[in-house]
């Protein structure tokens, strides 16, 4: 488990698994810097053979289908490189030949949660070789959008509001398992009576009295489990 992630992992899987892909992103796309500051992916971890990120930006603004939302301002449709492409069309892009081709990725769909041209948080799901995603897909995905914006904003104002250091929240995820102060300090490697003030610490932080109010309100919108 990671509080600190963009979205629960549950939620991603569940994604996954509704529109059957081989893989589901969500990254905030800061097309201006050409950086990608927010990134989470299930299966976690980069894709086998997925090329530098500066190659995707090298083929960035030629890519209809990727630079849509940030050259229209239209943040609303859902989008597939059959909106703007043949398949021949597509597979002649410098963005397939450079980047998605070597990653052994054919179908996308992809859907802005929100942001402005710019700055964008999308949601992208990918097959491998075999059916593309039909309506239903896409629809289903548009549905979706203003549930995971909403998540994304209130995990983002959770984790800011908290505060908390990561040996704070290490320290809290032992609570939320059950773990005594004595299981924690020999966990972290440090006495009860530190952990006790670590505790102090965390109540102060957070403005509460009490370890199960301190995890309620870490970690809101999730029971952490180690």
């Amino acid at each position: 488990l990671d509080p600190g992630a963009p979205l629960p992992w549950s939620v991603l899987e569940g994604l996954k698994a509704l529109l059957s892909c081989d893989v589901v992103s969500l990254f905030l796309l800061d097309s201006t810097a050409q950086q990608v500051p927010v990134s989470q992916d299930v299966p976690a971890g980069p894709v086998q053979g997925e090329p530098a990120l500066e190659v995707f930006f090298r083929h960035y603004w030629d890519s209809e289908f990727c630079s849509h939302p940030d050259r229209t301002g239209d943040l609303d449709r859902v989008l597939s490189p059959s909106d703007f492409y043949t398949r021949r069309q597509y597979h002649s892009t410098g963005m397939w030949a450079e980047y998605l081709q070597p990653s052994g990725l054919a179908h996308e769909l992809v859907a802005c949660l929100g942001g402005k041209p710019g700055r964008t948080l999308r949601i992208m799901l990918v097959r491998g070789p075999g059916p593309d995603f039909g309506e239903r897909d896409r629809a289903a995905l548009w549905l979706l959008r203003p549930h995971l914006l909403r998540l994304y904003r209130d995990r983002r104002a959770g984790a800011q509001a908290a505060g908390l250091t990561p040996r704070q929240r290490e320290l809290l995820l032992r609570v939320a398992a059950g773990d005594t102060n004595r299981q924690i300090g020999r966990h972290l490697g440090v006495s009860e009576s530190t952990v006790r003030k670590h505790l102090e610490h965390i109540f102060e932080r957070l403005q509460v009295a009490s370890r199960t109010a301190a995890v309620a309100r870490a970690f809101p919108h999730e029971t952490p489990e180690m």
